[in-house]
C-alpha cells in the first residue's frame, strides 16, 4: 500500500510540475510577443517604424545622457522580437536610455493605452514610406499619420501638454494635422 501511495504521489507531483511549467512557458511567450502593458511615465513614445528609427533613437540617447533613467517606448506593427533584434544589432550601447518595444496598431486606442500614452512626455509619429516613394504611398502614409494623431489626441488627458512630432509629406495634410492638434504638433518632412 505504501509503495502504491508513493507512486501515485510521484505521478501527481510530476503532473503538477508539468502544469506549472506549461503555464510559465505560455506567459513567457506572451511577454515575448509584446502585448503587455508598459509601466512607464515621462517617456518618449515612437509610433510606427521606418528606416529613420535608428537615427531618431540615437538622437534621443544623446539627449537623454543627462537623465539617470530615460525610456523610449516604440509601438509598431513589426513583431517585437524583430524590433528588439534590429535595435540590439545597431545600437548595443544605449547609455542611460532603455528601449521598450511593443507590437500593435499605432492608431488603436487600446494599443495607445498599452504603451502608456497618457503619461508620456512626447510622441513621435513616423510615416511608413520614404521620400522616394510614390505619391500614392506618401498619401497613404499621411492618412495613417492623421489616424494615429486622432488616436493620440483622443487618448491624451485634457490637462496635459505633450509634444507631438509627426512625419507628414503633403502640405495640405500638414494643415489637417494642425487643425486636429490645434497647433500642438510639429510636423517634419
Amino acid at each position: 500500500m505504501a509503495i502504491l501511495a508513493g507512486l501515485a504521489g510521484g505521478g501527481i507531483f510530476s503532473a503538477l510540475i508539468a502544469v506549472i511549467t506549461t503555464a510559465l512557458e505560455a506567459k513567457i511567450d506572451e511577454l515575448k510577443k509584446g502585448h503587455s502593458n508598459v509601466a512607464e511615465s515621462d517617456h518618449t513614445l515612437i509610433l510606427g517604424w521606418n528606416d529613420r528609427v535608428t537615427e531618431i533613437i540615437r538622437e534621443l540617447i544623446t539627449a537623454n545622457e543627462s537623465e539617470r533613467d530615460a525610456c523610449v517606448v516604440i509601438l509598431s506593427e513589426q513583431p517585437k522580437e524583430e524590433m528588439d533584434d534590429f535595435l540590439e544589432m545597431r545600437m548595443p550601447d544605449r547609455g542611460t536610455t532603455r528601449i521598450v518595444t511593443r507590437t500593435g496598431v499605432v492608431s488603436s486606442l487600446l494599443n495607445l493605452g498599452t504603451v502608456s500614452m497618457s503619461t508620456c512626455k512626447s510622441v513621435i509619429v513616423l510615416g511608413n514610406c520614404t521620400d522616394a516613394s510614390s505619391p500614392a504611398d506618401r498619401t497613404a502614409s499621411d492618412t495613417r499619420a492623421i489616424k494615429t494623431l486622432l488616436g493620440v489626441m483622443a487618448t491624451k488627458p485634457a490637462d496635459s501638454e505633450i509634444v507631438v512630432v509627426a512625419e507628414v509629406y503633403e502640405a495640405r495634410n500638414r494643415e489637417i494635422v494642425n487643425n486636429i492638434t490645434k497647433g500642438e504638433v510639429i510636423t517634419f518632412d
